[in-house]
């Protein structure tokens, strides 16, 4: 994270998410994750974004996009991998070729040429879509053991008010690939129809840990939505609105009534994620009464940790965006 990635440091590249996220590794068993947005986004909106993010989870705002050099440098070892199988395959060795990460990667620094990539630190992420595949059977064996330790990550002191807070960086920035509190969404799993009121993506749900039963601590990774309009902070809110005929979810949170209701729907969607063949106005619970409140209290002490590091931030010396402005001012004004 420190240095620009060479050539050279490269040992191998392998496919995370196809052509997006990757993981390279380096010739000491250095890790780092590396992922590419679209070409309608920039280091500028990714660098603002992290500072909201910094300020409820250090380790998920750890992104850092990459310079021309160190794109260039990933051309050229998949360039590399091209020339060398292709001359092995022509001269000594019948079909070779470039492995499908290597030309994963290729495809996609070839045709996306003005995309943004960023690295961030490598961590053992486990998502709640799969722990919720394996719960309801997809694979053809129920194992209740990553859902269990969704469970266990938010009763525990602070798990659920650390969620609370991740969501009040993602709804400061505009994150709507999270939590929306304007569009839930519907999914098979295990044969089984989910609704949730809130939580968009599933996916995006991480939690943080590894398997030696080290403490699990949830997640903000992959905060950056490069679909929303909100990502361009130099716009006014009213102006994105305009322009993109979006709200900003953030106001949410400025409202005791609205964020309140918000939180319900957020522990209401976890207790599905948690107990999927239960009814959902079934009174049984996982995460008990003070769920709400805990999530809520998060939400709010998120909205001060971002106020906090914003005015460490820009008030020594740098320039306030308009659209940052304007989002801070609601969050303070909401916190007094």
């Amino acid at each position: 994270m420190a240095t620009d990635i060479k050539e050279m440091d490269i040992e191998d590249i392998s496919v995370l998410r196809p052509g997006t996220v990757y993981k390279a590794t380096g010739h000491a068993g250095e890790i780092l994750v590396l992922k590419c947005e679209a070409a309608n986004v920039n280091a500028d909106q990714l660098t603002h974004a992290k500072r909201a993010m910094q300020a409820v989870d250090a380790t998920a705002g750890a992104v850092k996009a990459l310079k021309n050099d160190e794109k260039a440098a990933l051309k050229k070892w998949v360039d590399f991998l091209a020339r060398a199988t292709s001359n092995f395959a022509d001269n000594k060795i019948h079909n070779l070729e470039s492995g499908p990460s290597a030309k994963d990667l290729h495809a996609v620094l070839t045709q996306q040429t003005h995309a943004l990539w960023y690295k961030m630190p490598f961590s053992q992420l486990t998502t709640a879509d799969k722990a919720l595949d394996a719960r309801m059977g997809a694979n053809g064996t129920v194992d209740k053991s990553g859902v269990k330790m969704f469970e266990d990550g938010l009763k525990a002191t602070d798990g659920i008010e650390q969620l609370g807070r991740i969501i009040a960086a993602d709804l400061f920035i505009g994150n709507q690939d999270r939590f929306n509190p304007a569009e839930g969404s519907k999914r098979q799993y295990g044969g089984k129809s989910l609704n949730v009121r809130a939580l968009k993506n599933i996916a995006n749900l991480f939690l943080l840990g590894s398997k030696n039963d080290q403490k699990m601590a949830f997640s903000g990774r992959d905060f950056f939505d490069p679909g929303n309009g909100y990502r361009n902070v130099d716009m006014s809110l009213a102006d994105v609105r305009d322009r993109y005929s979006e709200e900003w979810i953030g106001e949410i949170l400025c409202d005791k009534k609205t964020r309140k209701a918000f939180a319900k729907d957020v522990v209401a969607d976890l207790e599905t994620l948690l107990c999927p063949n239960t009814k959902r106005l079934s009174p049984r619970t996982k995460l008990g009464g003070k769920a709400v409140k805990r999530v809520e209290n998060g939400m709010v002490d998120g909205m001060r940790l971002v106020v906090q590091q914003l005015t460490s931030k820009y008030n020594r010396g740098g320039v306030w965006p308009a659209g940052v402005k304007e989002r801070y001012d609601q969050f303070k004004a909401a916190l007094t």
